[in-house]
């Protein structure tokens, strides 16, 4: 995951929020089998965490995919 990706996901979520406060949010982190290869610091999720639901996926594998789906609908139904 690049990361100059992840900061326009970013500023697209917080454009989103600006206009719909109360739209729910998951950022999916793909590539989890590239994982070696991410420019994005660990801290930086570790961060990201603390206000946003982060889930880290991997469309080859499918791996977090399903939990992806789950925690936006659980996110719902709040």
């Amino acid at each position: 995951t690049r990361e100059q990706t992840l900061r326009t996901a970013i500023d697209l979520l917080l454009q989103s929020r600006s206009l719909l406060p109360e739209a729910q949010a998951v950022l999916l982190v793909n590539k989890l089998d590239l994982v070696e290869r991410w420019e994005v610091a660990p801290s930086t999720l570790v961060e990201l965490r603390k206000t946003l639901a982060v889930i880290e996926t991997s469309a080859l594998s499918g791996d977090g995919v399903e939990q992806a789906f789950a925690e936006l609908a659980r996110s719902l139904d709040r």
